[in-house]
């Protein structure tokens, strides 16, 4: 083998360490690319579960906000309709005492109406029925009489007196 042959096996045997190395370095690089990527991936997955569990928590605060609004609309709601309730019941009792007389007065009132319906009918009996007017230029009192009942009275005195009507 001649110096040429040996430079070249010497080169390509350098070669060969070069591309073994390089073959060494690629595969260290891929086994930290590898491990890198898992490590990543663990970072993300972390970094969203801890997230995702904020949100979640976050929410379920939300909810019980809004149910505690609810329920408090719901007795707030409760509470207003029974005082319209009160208030209107209280507005008609007023008006019912205001206007509706005691049970005194309506005992007194009918007694009252009682005398009253007596009274007229003894008044239709002794002739209340009578029809009274202003009669003539000075506004004389008048009675509506019946002519078919006759007259009465002594006529040469000028005492004459007719019945009159609805009596």
């Amino acid at each position: 083998m001649d110096a040429e042959q040996i430079k070249i096996a010497a080169l390509v045997a350098a070669f060969d360490q070069e591309h073994e190395r390089a073959q060494r370095a690629i595969t260290a690089l891929e086994r930290s690319g590898e491990s890198l990527q898992h490590g990543v991936e663990a970072a993300a997955r972390d970094a969203v579960t801890k997230a995702l569990a904020e949100v979640n928590q976050e929410t379920q605060h939300a909810v019980d906000a809004l149910r505690e609004l609810q329920r408090f609309s719901f007795w707030q709601s409760a509470w207003q309709h029974v005082t319209i309730a009160m208030l209107a019941m209280a507005v008609t009792v007023a008006c019912v005492w205001w206007y509706v007389p005691s049970m005194k007065e309506i005992t007194a009132l009918r007694a009252e109406q009682s005398k009253l319906q007596a009274s007229m009918e003894d008044l239709n009996q002794r002739g209340g029925r009578v029809k009274l007017s202003t009669c003539g230029p000075q506004k004389h009192l008048c009675v509506l009489v019946d002519e078919a009942a006759g007259t009465f009275g002594d006529a040469k005195r000028d005492e004459v007196y007719m019945i009159a009507k609805g009596y």
